[in-house]
This record gives C-alpha cells, structure tokens and sequence, in this order.
C-alpha cells in the first residue's frame, strides 16, 4: 500500500529526572522505514502535546537540543514540502514540511476547503491551549 503521510505520524515526549525531549515521527518513504526529529525542551519551559507536531525550526547543527533521523529533510525536498531556501542556511522547519495541513484546492467546493482547514486549525491549538 502507498504511504499515508496524513496520518502516518506520532508526537510523544521522553523524560527522566534530568531533561525532557519531544519527538515528532512520520513513515518514511515507501513505509519502509521512519523521518523522526527530537527537541530538548529547557528546563524552564512546559510542554504540551495534542495530536500534533509541535517542533518548528531545527538548528540542524546544534545537536545538543536537536536530533534527527538520517536524510530528515530528503522525503519533504522529493515531495515539493520543502526547499532549503524557505529557511535560514541549516534550519529545517520539521512541522512546516511534515505537519499535516489542509491543501483548500483538493476539495470540489472551496467553501468544504476553507471548513476543513479552520476545524483543523482549531482542532490541535484549542486543545494545547487548554494545558496552559
């Protein structure tokens, strides 16, 4: 079966006494293996995950509060999801290429588009809103 990259994704937090991280996965290429990104969240921060990707721009460079599969932004690239010029040189928005979003143009009546785009919008935000 071909990959469903709308919902083929999972957010989740790790912890121990000492640091927090959230990881973002979604299915890679053919099913045949994962695109993963990791955050460190600060010790003064809280975090709030509710069925979304929450981890926007990686410094991929800065590998003490980021990690990432192999190739992370090779799938986004192939697919037209992302280019390297739509962030700073070593920035990859991992929610901007991977987040699902409502594509408005696929729906036979725009007015079922433009619906469906603003339930989602609200689907996640109200309910992270909602830890704070």
């Amino acid at each position: 079966a071909s990959p469903d990259y709308s919902d083929s994704a999972e957010a989740l937090a790790i912890a121990d006494s000492e640091e927090l991280w959230v990881f973002n996965v979604i299915t890679g290429r053919n099913n045949a293996s994962a695109i993963w990104a990791g955050m460190r969240i600060p010790s003064d921060h809280i975090l709030s995950i509710a069925n979304s990707f929450t981890i926007r721009k990686m410094n991929l460079s800065d590998h003490d509060n980021f990690r990432y599969s192999k190739g992370v932004t090779e799938l986004a690239e192939e697919k037209g999801w992302w280019k390297p010029a739509d962030d700073a040189p070593g920035v990859f928005d991992f929610y901007g290429a991977y987040g699902y979003t409502v594509n408005v143009s696929t729906y036979k009546n725009r007015g079922d588009g433009e619906m469906a785009k603003d339930i989602l919008s609200f689907y996640t935000s109200r309910r992270m809103w909602r830890g704070f």
